[in-house]
């Protein structure tokens, strides 16, 4: 027997599940209609070279994204070590390609000495909600390169700031 009601929650011409009587999923699958955009949507390229940013995720042949690291002074070669994490976790949100958006957004993210990141705030709204979240989930309860030896801090505060870039 049918459902009584469910049948008013599908849109006009959208495919309804004939056992449940609610609309079927969205498919999200694009197929060849993105094509032209690169090998794949969803995670930047370094900027050095196109490919894949980490194994079994493809990236975006037309986004580059670029971050800027301001705060507590870990010493250069801490800072070196964490643009090298930023370039092999970075991702481009396939949301964000889909929709043509791009922009700046910016985080807070308080560390632990080793590395364990303790909390992660959006200080600067690139104008995107998935820009925004992507630069977020960067970090969230991550592990970044623990800090010098040398450094008598138990934590530290950094902010990052990251420009999303898509190329037209």
């Amino acid at each position: 027997a049918a459902p009584a009601r469910p049948r008013e929650f599908a849109a006009p011409g959208e495919r309804v599940d004939p056992h449940s009587g609610f609309p079927l999923p969205m498919s999200l699958a694009f197929g060849n209609a993105l094509s032209h955009l690169g090998s794949g949507i969803g995670h930047a390229p370094d900027r050095e070279r196109a490919g894949p940013v980490d194994p079994g995720r493809r990236s975006y042949g037309g986004a580059d994204t670029r971050g800027d690291l301001a705060g507590d002074d870990l010493g250069p070669e801490w800072a070196s070590l964490l643009h090298a994490w930023v370039d092999a976790h970075k991702f481009y949100p396939e949301e964000a390609a889909m929709k043509g958006e791009d922009g700046t957004a910016q985080v807070r993210v308080v560390l632990r000495r080793s590395g364990a990141v303790q909390s992660v705030d959006l200080t600067e709204r690139s104008g995107s909600v998935f820009l925004d979240a992507a630069l977020q989930a960067l970090f969230r309860a991550q592990h970044l390169p623990p800090f010098p030896p040398t450094d008598p801090d138990d934590s530290a505060t950094i902010y990052f700031t990251m420009h999303y870039i898509l190329v037209r």
